[in-house]
């Protein structure tokens, strides 16, 4: 995500000398933290920079769709083979991620075709999911006005019996 829209600031030195540029669709990952999760598909802007603790991978367009990738090194699967790809570091939670051992690591997907279409209806799923989260923040808001306008009495519920009620 853009560092505006999470620190609600811009936090990265001026200098960005040894920097990582991300390009649209490429794969960061953090050396440290990937076993948790910290891996995804950069699909924000077409290039952005990232700190030189991370791992950028490219997605050979000829093997694997871009979309469908993007929702596979999010899997068990990739988690546990990025797991068995490293060596524990100095504590239980550290681990060194080792990249001979992932280069090593078979890792067998669906047919190119098959990919598109997975990839795609993930895709439009994600997008239906975020226009109904947009849709329900907005639902939110107008309950909020609605109550603010029921409890400074602008607007009346009518009740059995109440022949004022507006």
């Amino acid at each position: 995500m853009l560092q505006s829209d999470y620190f609600n600031k811009q936090i990265a030195n001026k200098d960005t000398t040894g920097y990582l540029i991300v390009k649209k669709d490429e794969i960061a990952m953090s050396g440290l933290n990937f076993w948790m999760g910290a891996i995804h598909k950069q699909n924000i802007v077409d290039e952005g920079i990232i700190s030189p603790a991370y791992k950028v991978f490219s997605i050979n367009q000829k093997y694997a769709d871009v979309d469908y990738m993007g929702y596979f090194i999010k899997t068990n699967l990739m988690k546990r083979i990025l797991i068995e790809s490293s060596i524990q570091g100095a504590s239980i939670v550290r681990r060194n991620f080792d990249m001979d051992m992932f280069m090593q690591y078979p890792i067998v997907l669906h047919e190119l075709g098959k990919q598109r279409a997975i990839g795609k209806l993930l895709t439009l799923i994600d997008k239906e999911l975020e226009m109904l989260k947009q849709k329900l923040n907005l639902l939110k808001l107008q309950k909020k006005g609605l109550m603010q306008q029921l409890l400074t009495g602008k607007i009346r519920v009518k009740t059995r019996g109440d022949k004022n009620g507006k």
